[in-house]
């Protein structure tokens, strides 16, 4: 795992839940990729397995406990609260963007269309995952990345 690096991604959707682990491992195969398929699982995997993951990925649209509810929940909890989180989700709406942004979340993904986006989206993430902020990811051009 190299220097520890591991990511979260929160997706009820298991294609999605592959389609983004496998791109991240042929981006750099030193980050692990867990995966939970639910708002709770997120939970309990960060309440249960240590270390905790340097950043999270996480959709809105989920059952029983929604991206939403688990942000919230994060940004509450004294332990979880530093974790980065980035809202990963197929919404594109300006309120979804601002919701993040209200709620603690470091950045708003809409979930690109294809392996050229996603490994581009990554790739910036990867490079910049210790200076996530409102300035390096509006300069990064991304067009579907935002804060």
């Amino acid at each position: 795992m190299g220097v520890g690096k591991c990511f979260l991604l929160a997706d009820d959707d298991p294609d999605d839940r592959n389609f983004f682990s496998l791109t991240l491992q042929s981006i750099d195969p030193a980050i692990s990729c867990r995966t939970a398929k639910s708002g709770q699982e997120v939970l309990d995997v960060l309440n249960r397995e240590k270390p905790l993951p340097v950043l999270l990925f996480l959709d809105i649209n989920m059952p029983n406990l929604n991206g939403w509810d688990v942000l919230i929940r994060i940004k509450k909890d004294p332990l979880l609260k530093t974790i980065p989180v980035i809202m990963y989700t197929t919404s594109s709406y300006k309120r979804d963007v601002e919701l993040a942004a209200e709620f603690g979340a470091v950045g708003f993904c809409t979930k690109p269309d294809d392996l050229k986006q996603l490994k581009v989206v990554l790739q910036f993430i990867i490079d910049n995952v210790n200076n996530l902020s409102k300035e390096t990811i509006t300069n990064s051009g991304i067009e579907n990345f935002k804060v």
